[in-house]
């Protein structure tokens, strides 16, 4: 490989997968290069199934004051000269990273010789359009692409899962008709369990069954709900990102906040009801597809169970797939 490329990775799971069109634009653009994505841990499990990055390096610094995790990064990242560093994630993080590879204070010259494309100003693909700060994690990722001369313009895509998957096996028959509930989400703000349970319970009247999708486990939550409807399988913390995407490819329907899973039902073109409440705009993270309905509150809460089953009225185990 001729060259090697940094990505500083979007450190929630959520935004990463809003990075993916992006991701394939790079894969594209740097053809034969070594692509390197920087990762948080929250993110290196989407990471490691991506097949626009050749190596995944996970950020070791176990918190800010861990000085033996920052030299070990220190020195991972000065052992390889980077042709290009593309910084998705937009934080303080990557600003260390900066200084880390690069000093605290570059002269001037030495700065615009550096080839890192983000919000570094005075870098030579500094990202430099003041609109940014409110585009959609997307269009933000474009526009960077383009002012660093990346010009590709890729559709977020899943397909790859097909050429990945060695076994797939679920709980149920897959001719069985289901719903996922995506339980995942990202900040504080949560749907109120009842309503899920409501709309589980619904869900079987139409004879579709609730699937609870998360790729963290919800003990507590998911209980709740099988205590309830008891019909519904339980898969948070067990399917992984390739069976989350065969699983949305089938489903019905995907109901939920804004999470990682949900960016996968939308990208998968299933059918998705999006839920969004405080810290999660639409306008600038939400998932996107011409299935894609969004409930918008100020808090999760605010949203009731009927106003989900007004626009899953067409709902049944023939519709929706």
């Amino acid at each position: 490989m001729s060259e090697s490329i940094l990505v500083i990775c979007p450190d929630r799971p959520a935004h990463l997968m809003l990075a993916l069109s992006a991701l394939a634009a790079l894969r594209t653009h740097h053809k034969g290069a070594r692509v390197i994505g920087l990762c948080a841990p929250a993110v290196t499990f989407i990471a490691k199934t991506l097949p626009y990055l050749d190596d995944v390096w996970l950020d070791p610094r176990r918190s800010f004051w861990d000085v033996r995790g920052t030299l070990e990064l220190r020195a991972e990242l000065r052992s390889v000269t980077f042709t290009r560093i593309y910084d998705f994630a937009h934080s303080f993080a990557s600003r260390m990273y900066f200084h880390l590879m690069h000093g605290l204070k570059p002269k001037p010259d030495a700065l615009a010789a550096i080839p890192w494309s983000g919000d570094i100003e005075g870098t030579a693909l500094y990202h430099n359009n003041p609109r940014k700060a409110g585009m959609h994690v997307s269009d933000h990722l474009q526009d960077q692409l383009k002012v660093a001369g990346v010009y590709e313009v890729l559709k977020a895509d899943v397909s790859w899962a097909a050429r990945q998957v060695r076994e797939f096996s679920a709980p149920f028959r897959m001719n069985q008709p289901f719903a996922m509930l995506i339980l995942d989400r990202e900040g504080d703000d949560a749907w109120p369990s009842e309503r899920y349970a409501g709309l589980a319970e619904w869900l079987t009247t139409r004879k579709l069954t609730p699937l609870l999708i998360g790729f963290q486990a919800h003990p507590l939550l998911a209980d709740e709900i099988l205590r309830r409807c008891p019909d519904a399988i339980d898969l948070t913390g067990k399917a992984p990102v390739i069976d989350t995407v065969f699983l949305s490819w089938a489903a019905a329907a995907a109901i939920g906040p804004v999470s990682a899973a949900m960016h996968i039902a939308a990208i998968a073109n299933c059918r998705c009801v999006v839920l969004c409440g405080a810290g999660a705009d639409p306008a600038l993270a939400g998932p996107r597809g011409t299935r894609v309905q969004v409930l918008n509150r100020g808090h999760l809460a605010q949203i009731g169970t009927g106003e989900v089953l007004t626009l899953l009225a067409d709902l049944d185990a023939g519709v929706g797939a």
